[in-house]
């Protein structure tokens, strides 16, 4: 979940009560206006007053968002990138595998490695299809003590819901830390050794 608010939307000249979760990069309305929209899609029109002013096609919607109102309106203005989500910044170290090919050109910009490496690394990203592939103990292996495993897996495919790769990860002695948006199928859960558990 993101930031969440209570606003209006003009419909007809009239305005309608309206419901907002701002998450990092896309908002989900409900009320007098429902569905999930990126902020690709939506232009900030104003932020006086601490009042988020929207257009959301081409539909006025305000929302009073106080002192997180220029924090949100630039996330829209700038959505941030999967590698921003990711916490993944030039020069970073560490490796990807199994991940869809389109993310192996903005990766490996940004330092990352394809495939499994031989010896520990501070990130390592993986992608599963099924439950079996859930491999912590071998993960575990591969990253450096404060390392990290960021676990990509397709959103209601093949049994394989956030909560129950929360619980597999947790079983197997990491602690879930984060979630992000992969892409519109995809959703991605960091895990890491719990501090008193590291050497």
């Amino acid at each position: 979940m993101g930031t969440n608010s209570h606003g209006t939307v003009t419909v007809g000249g009239k305005k309608v009560n309206c419901e907002a979760d701002f998450a990092s990069d896309h908002v989900v309305f409900s009320g007098g206006r429902r569905g999930e929209v990126k902020y690709s899609k939506i232009k900030v029109l104003g932020t006086a007053g601490g009042k988020l002013r929207i257009e959301v096609d081409g539909a006025v919607m305000e929302f009073p968002l106080g002192d997180k109102v220029d924090r949100i309106a630039n996330k829209i203005r700038k959505p941030p990138t999967l590698l921003d989500k990711l916490g993944i910044k030039e020069g970073a170290v560490g490796n990807f595998a199994g991940t869809p090919a389109w993310f192996a050109k903005p990766a490996e910009a940004a330092g990352l490695k394809e495939g499994f490496p031989r010896t520990p690394v501070p990130l390592l990203i993986v992608s599963v299809g099924s439950p079996d592939e859930l491999a912590f103990e071998e993960w575990t292996r591969r990253i450096t003590p404060d390392g990290a495993v960021w676990v990509v897996y397709r959103k209601g495919g093949h049994g394989m819901r956030e909560l129950d790769v929360i619980q597999i990860g947790r079983e197997s002695g990491l602690k879930d830390i984060k979630v992000a948006r992969f892409d519109d199928s995809h959703s991605a859960l960091k895990f890491v050794l719990p501090l008193a558990d590291r050497p």
